[in-house]
């Protein structure tokens, strides 16, 4: 999906149904992983009656779910029946963690989560994937261009010191950095092709 500022991964059906569980309204792994929203793309629009029954769950313990309402299951052995008695029981009353809305930045703003990563000024793409531990916030990002690229970065994290760390050497160096409205602001120069983590 489009999400800018936003990161997201891909689950199949096995991983919904045996590893997912809600938790004071996010979605976690047994890994500790944590999500906000679980998005429906266009191939939810057929799901078998047990992925379906697993997000009825989901959503009664308080999941956000968005995006492509699901319409039947391809399956033979499933009851069409208790499909859509199901599919009107989530989308069918107002219920506000659920929306067949695909603006999924706007849905995440909306319930006070806001961008993880704000880039701006860069002059080609620059990709980033953001993991936790239980007192760091480690960013990775690689400029995805030949040419040398400048850019501010707005990170969803304050309070805590910016190292910046070279992953071919394993040199770390300060980096320069403002505290505004909740979140550090870090100005970054990357050469050709070049990585490097930002730990918080």
């Amino acid at each position: 999906p489009d999400i800018p500022g936003y990161e997201f991964d891909f689950c199949n059906s096995s991983a919904l149904i045996n590893v997912m569980q809600v938790k004071n309204g996010k979605i976690i792994t047994p890994g500790g992983m944590s999500y906000s929203l679980l998005v429906l793309d266009e191939s939810a629009r057929y799901m078998t009656l047990p992925v379906l029954k697993k997000i009825s769950d989901m959503v009664k313990a308080g999941a956000k779910v968005a995006g492509i309402k699901p319409e039947k299951s391809p399956s033979l052995r499933d009851s069409d029946a208790e499909f859509q008695a199901i599919v009107n029981d989530i989308w069918g009353k107002s219920n506000q963690n659920v929306s067949v809305s695909q603006n999924y930045g706007e849905i995440l703003k909306g319930v006070n989560i806001p961008e993880d990563v704000s880039i701006t000024n860069a002059k080609s793409k620059i990709l980033y994937v953001h993991r936790k531990t239980a007192g760091e916030d480690i960013y990775w990002l690689n400029n995805r261009s030949e040419n040398t690229n400048e850019a501010e970065i707005s990170f969803r994290v304050a309070g805590k010191t910016a190292v910046l760390w070279h992953p071919q050497t394993g040199k770390t160096e300060k980096v320069s950095y403002q505290i505004k409205d909740g979140r550090t602001i870090i100005p970054l120069k990357f050469e050709s092709w070049e990585a490097f983590f930002i730990i918080f």
